[in-house]
């Protein structure tokens, strides 16, 4: 091996991601410094409508912002000579702020992406290293596997999407899939599969058991299922199909014990939810068609998110409070939850676990064909004949939006519960003094036996104040439960106590979520760049062995050299070194 040879493999070593070279970019128009356009009010919309994808620093004068320019330049230098496609932007928030009212950011300094004019974040700490090694994530730079170790460690994490270019041929089909790669959906709520790319020798191939010019997806939400694309290799919009068909995470797994930042995200009304053991015997062909009936569904409305849970992996309470589920009859099963107020329940008529009958299930319930599960007592006759209004869970919710032009102060209890029975007494109080009031109307709701608002988290006793037509309530927290309190409470319109922690946790809300996003994030960062550091010494430690020592070597050394030793032993002066090296290795002019 010459030495050019092993300067070359070395320089593969300390790459892990394949430069994205097929449409470079015309870096030559609009207004720029430093190769990094100049965005101001003016420019701004053309650019984003204009430039596919735009690595871009938003900042405000002061030293925030000079650290993030600075970091930001270290990244562009190392990007840019990554991908051809990906042009750089700098705007000045405090000196043009037009670009931040259609393109709103919480905080300043910071690093965005445009792609295809929609725009992603990068949340976690301004530092040169992490935000590269963030755009390679967002602009699903594919990850060069050079040995086959590589590829099987990545699928132990994520689903893999793997091209197999050796030497990125043939060329049309590589560029293919590169443009592929940077055009497919970038996600940081969701677990999206990443890229990969062989472009190494055919051993690799062997190893695995792949064939030049093959797109492979390797499912981790599938239990590793491997599909491969059938279709033409040049043909952009059918690949991109495939890919987002078998690739994208339409079902979401959750065990509705901790946050899930796309099952619990505000992006859609409803959840549907199915619940089967991932050991049953039918669960592989039931999941499949869950999934076609979530894709299907996906194209048409983005107001349905399909979630897959193992029973296993559910609190049982969770289950049969919650979900209203049978553990000994129902299972399996689906269920539709609707982000409402009452966090209302909708359950199938009758069990049908096919695409159709998914999909079935859930245009009945977005369209108002299913009305939702409510946990209840029977109406008791002259429940509305006193101060206090008795409401079972099949009147709850249309006593409240039925009251127009009056608030609805309700009591949730427990009866027999010592603290429920005292503040039952003082709400009795309460409403038979203000029995004359026009503007509100008092009622209690037995939470044992009927469904209320089950899943907002109210402990009983509770009470609350619904506003006229049920579109804001308040829960009472005065530190007196009291009648004269309860009055003062109803009359202020809430107000005679302080904020509720609902109204302090709105205003909070973005702020953890973009933490959420940062941590989730940091952490991505760092399994990519421990991941880069930990194949870069397999790479070496494979290079090493696959290594022969043939350059360094003494003459005396060379096989040719000792067999003339051999043949001319006897006459020492026959031996001519200049003679014998150009022989064994060549003649070289120096």
């Amino acid at each position: 091996m010459t030495m050019n040879k092993i300067l070359f493999m070395v320089f593969l070593v300390s790459i892990t991601v394949v430069d994205l070279t097929h449409g470079k970019i015309d870096r030559t128009t609009y207004a720029r410094e430093d190769e990094v356009l100049v965005v101001d009010d003016w420019n701004y919309k053309n650019i984003v409508k204009n430039i596919n994808f735009i690595f871009t620093v938003c900042y405000e004068k002061g030293r925030e912002g000079k650290l993030a320019l600075e970091e930001f330049m270290k990244a562009k230098a190392v990007l840019i000579n990554e991908c051809e496609d990906l042009d750089f932007a700098r705007v000045d928030i405090s000196k043009y702020a037009e670009p931040r009212k259609d393109y709103p950011m919480v905080l300043t300094p910071c690093i965005r992406l445009f792609k295809k004019n929609k725009f992603f974040d990068y949340h976690g700490e301004i530092i040169a290293k992490h935000i590269i090694t963030w755009a390679h994530r967002a602009m699903n730079m594919p990850l060069d596997i050079k040995v086959s170790k590589e590829l099987e460690e990545l699928k132990k994490s994520t689903s893999v999407i793997l091209g197999v270019f050796p030497n990125k041929s043939p060329q049309r089909e590589y560029e293919t899939f590169i443009e592929a790669s940077e055009n497919y959906v970038y996600d940081p709520k969701i677990e999206l599969p990443r890229f990969a790319v062989i472009t190494t020798q055919s051993r690799v191939l062997r190893e695995l058991g792949v064939s030049e010019g093959q797109v492979i997806i390797y499912k981790k939400f599938q239990h590793g299922e491997k599909v491969v694309f059938q279709g033409n290799g040049r043909d952009g919009a059918a690949l991109e199909k495939f890919l987002d068909d078998e690739s994208y995470p339409y079902v979401h797994k959750h065990d509705f014990r901790g946050i899930h930042k796309k099952v619990n995200s505000l992006e859609a009304r409803y959840r549907h939810v199915l619940f089967m053991d991932g050991d049953d015997p039918s669960f592989k062909a039931t999941y499949k068609s869950y999934r076609d009936a979530a894709r299907t569904y996906s194209a048409k409305s983005k107001d349905v998110l399909f979630v897959y849970s193992d029973p296993k992996e559910v609190p049982e309470d969770t289950m049969t409070g919650y979900f209203h589920i049978d553990l000994t009859r129902d299972l399996p099963c689906n269920r539709i939850i609707k982000r409402d107020r009452f966090n209302s329940k909708f359950r199938p008529s009758r069990l049908d676990l096919s695409s159709r009958g998914f999909l079935k299930f859930t245009d009945d319930v977005v369209g108002g064909k299913i009305t939702r599960s409510i946990k209840s007592e029977v109406q008791p006759s002259g429940w509305d004949r006193t101060d206090v209004k008795y409401l079972v869970g099949t009147t709850y919710e249309s006593f409240i939006f039925q009251n127009k032009q009056k608030s609805v102060f309700i009591l949730y209890y427990g009866p027999g519960q010592q603290q429920s029975d005292e503040i039952a007494m003082e709400l009795e109080k309460a409403a038979y003094d203000m029995r004359n009031d026009r503007t509100v109307v008092f009622a209690k709701l037995d939470v044992v036996q009927n469904d209320g608002e089950i899943g907002s988290e109210l402990q009983y006793p509770s009470l609350v104040l619904h506003f006229p037509g049920g579109q804001r309530s308040k829960t009472y927290n005065g530190a007196e439960f009291k009648a004269e309190a309860f009055t003062r409470f109803v009359t202020s319109g809430g107000t005679s106590t302080p904020p509720d922690a609902y109204e302090r946790m709105m205003s909070d809300i973005e702020e953890d979520m973009s933490k959420a996003e940062a941590q989730l994030e940091a952490e991505l960062i760092k399994a990519d760049e421990e991941r880069e550091a930990l194949w870069e010494q397999d790479e070496k430690e494979a290079l090493e062995k696959s290594l022969v020592r043939e350059y360094g070597q003494t003459m005396d050394e060379l096989p040719e050299h000792i067999k003339y030793e051999r043949e001319h032993g006897e006459n020492p002066l026959e031996h001519d070194p200049e003679e014998h090296v150009n022989a064994a290795i060549g003649h070289y002019e120096f």
